[in-house]
């Protein structure tokens, strides 16, 4: 969900280019915990659209440290409670997690929908009826207190009634006997799911399932999944029941094992023996942690209070200080905060409760925080305060506007609202204060995109020939539209003309890339041969090198346009020109996109498609599983069930 490219040198360091920042919190927790540090940091993601620095971190290896493994038990279920209550109270949140939910769906049941023979409209209602039932499940789990088992009941009742909507609509929706057999493929997918898991494990190209040895598997877990007694989903499993349920999961691995010497060869059986095991390993540190004594529940800490304003002296010399303050001076005092010791950091937060009006002090102490927060919680609180005193006394400042200022709407839940409402008190008391806005619309870009939006417009409306103003707002809206999740032809050609609205004179050639590569996908949506031809050009013109996300994406749209004239061979050849990419931290996260190659399967080109596979392989390490089972299934002149990947 961010990637990187990487190099390591003969002394041990580490670079990666295209870490995302959401990304490199919890990446620098692991490093660390590795026993590596930071050599060198340029900063966040958003940073690098303002300053001409690559976007890179290095580290350096100092120590071997054994990794401490985060175990399930007593003490963490509160905690991960906690978390995912945050998640559902958080909207961009659950629209990620119903995508994900729906595209594991599709997945889980494809089988079902082909052997069953449901037509388009039928497939789109059904999965759209299974995602908002495991959405609504998922938001039950979370918020409905289910670590107590005095409110046990209280989910358990929840969750029969969705299920029984849930079985309500599929019946209207299927026949008596589709619903039936859906009832009985309903019970095979915690085997399904096993055994893709499994499929995904198998290390060499050679060690692969032929269709009748993976139908002979599936049944044989198929029939021993329905002799487990314990339930996994239930509401709140008890430590006994969970121990008592791996126990029986731990005797079905070894059965399956058995059985299976007669259905696959020997690597294939020694393989399924590797994974039972470290399944099982992973189950019994799941049992010692639940039958431990539980850890002793911290204390709340008390509501972190508001920031008082600066007054006479010090609000003067306050604001010589924001007067003089560039944004490179703050990005500086930022690196500096980084580099800093824990000696220095307490000596500057002393240096802060003498002199309040201390600005570079505070904005080195945000430069320390904003990476070791999410690795030390306790540092959370006093960055938070960092933070909130300069939206309550310098609210037009650079560093008001970086990204070293911003809460988690999630993992801060707490410090983000009240920081939010501060940020609306600054708005409504300095409505035509530019900078202040700004600065607002950039903090709420990731989290509250309305707000964002308003903040924006409003400074525009004031300056509108502020030309740094209207990039920043020009980013945000590319950054808003060219994430949009399209699913009909109408919102594909409201989109294209929203896009096509943009004003391009505050466009930089870095957005450009992305601008004009959504605008030429949505004319291919919409069937607009010429503009999407038009701006997919534009896209390679504006496409530096090391843009590869533009190269590979523009690339599939030609493509598809030469296929459009049945023009096959001008299409394998924009299929070969996308996958010479690179690659970029999307491609190697979610992986490249299947729907050129899959349309040039079902003309019969397959040795193409091959090809293509083996260029991706070089960018999608992740993905080499997945490009091994659709390899196989190519040869074996099928067409793969690309998923997602028809979608990315």
């Amino acid at each position: 969900a961010g990637g990187a490219s990487g190099t390591t040198d003969a002394n041990g360091t580490v670079q990666l280019k295209g870490l995302l920042s959401r990304i490199r919190p919890g990446f620098i927790n692991y490093a660390q915990k590795e026993g590596y540090e930071i050599a060198e940091d340029t900063g966040d993601l958003i940073a690098t659209n303002y300053v001409d620095k690559p976007l890179l971190i290095k580290l350096r290896k100092v120590s071997q440290i054994p990794v401490k493994r985060s175990t399930f038990g007593p003490d963490s279920k509160a905690r991960i409670q906690k978390e995912m209550e945050k998640m559902t109270q958080n909207p961009e949140m659950m629209k990620m997690i119903s995508k994900k939910l729906e595209e594991r769906l599709r997945k889980q049941y494809s089988d079902f929908i082909s052997s069953h023979s449901l037509t388009e409209d039928q497939t789109t209602t059904f999965v759209q009826m299974l995602t908002e039932h495991s959405t609504a499940l998922f938001v039950v789990k979370s918020q409905d207190n289910l670590i107590d088992p005095q409110k046990n009941s209280s989910g358990a009742d929840k969750i029969k009634h969705l299920t029984e909507k849930l079985d309500a609509g599929l019946k209207s929706l299927l026949s008596n006997e589709k619903f039936t057999a859906f009832k009985a493929y309903e019970k095979t997918i915690p085997a399904r799911t096993e055994l893709d898991t499994f499929k995904q494990t198998l290390p060499m190209q050679e060690l692969v399932l032929n269709p009748e040895q993976e139908k002979s598997l599936l049944s044989l877990m198929i029939e021993e999944s329905d002799k487990l007694s314990s339930d996994p989903s239930m509401v709140n499993p008890t430590s006994e029941q969970m121990v008592s349920y791996m126990k029986q999961k731990k005797e079905q691995n070894e059965r399956i094992l058995s059985r299976s010497q007669k259905i696959i060869p020997e690597p294939l059986y020694l393989a399924m023996e590797s994974f039972f095991k470290k399944q099982n390993e992973a189950n019994k540190t799941t049992v010692e942690s639940l039958q431990a004594s539980p850890a002793p529940v911290a204390a709340e800490a008390p509501p972190i209070s508001i920031p008082g304003r600066l007054i006479g002296e010090k609000q003067m010399l306050l604001k010589q200080v924001v007067q003089k303050n560039s944004f490179v001076q703050s990005s500086d005092l930022c690196q500096q905060g980084i580099k800093m010791s824990y000696e220095q950091k307490d000596l500057l937060e002393q240096k802060v409760k003498d002199h309040e009006e201390d600005l570079e002090s505070r904005i080195k102490l945000l430069g320390f925080y904003f990476l070791k927060k999410h690795t030390q919680p306790e540092l959370k609180r006093t960055m938070a305060s960092h933070v909130l005193w300069i939206i309550q006394n310098c609210p037009d400042s650079e560093i008001a506007g970086m990204p070293q200022m911003h809460l988690d709407s999630i993992l801060e839940n707490e410090e983000y609202e009240q920081s939010k409402k501060l940020w609306q008190t600054m708005i409504d008391e300095n409505p035509k204060n530019v900078k202040i806005l700004a600065n607002a619309g950039t903090y709420f870009t990731l989290h509250d995109k309305e707000l964002a939006r308003s903040c924006f417009e409003k400074a525009v409306a004031l300056e509108p020939s502020n030309l740094k103003l209207k990039e920043k707002f020009t980013f945000f809206e590319i950054l808003d539209l060219t994430h949009l999740r399209i699913t009909s032809e109408s919102e594909a050609k409201s989109l294209l003309a929203r896009l096509e609205k943009i004003d391009q004179s505050a466009v930089s050639d870095w957005n450009q890339v992305s601008l004009h590569l959504k605008m030429a996908q949505m004319a291919l949506a919409v069937k607009e041969w010429s503009k999407a031809e038009q701006y997919a050009v534009k896209t390679l013109d504006f496409s530096k090198e090391s843009d590869s996300t533009g190269i590979f994406g523009a690339n599939l749209v030609l493509g598809h346009l030469a296929l459009q004239k049945n023009d096959i061979e001008k299409a394998k050849t924009y299929l070969y020109e996308a996958g010479k990419t690179k690659g970029s931290a999307a491609l190697g996260s979610f992986g490249p996109n299947m729907g050129l190659a899959k349309a040039l399967l079902e003309r019969g080109e397959k040795d193409a498609v091959l090809n293509y596979f083996t260029q991706c392989a070089a960018f999608w390490k992740s993905g080499a599983d997945q490009l091994k089972g659709w390899s196989f299934q190519v040869k074996q002149g099928e067409v793969p069930d690309f998923g997602a990947n028809l979608e990315y």
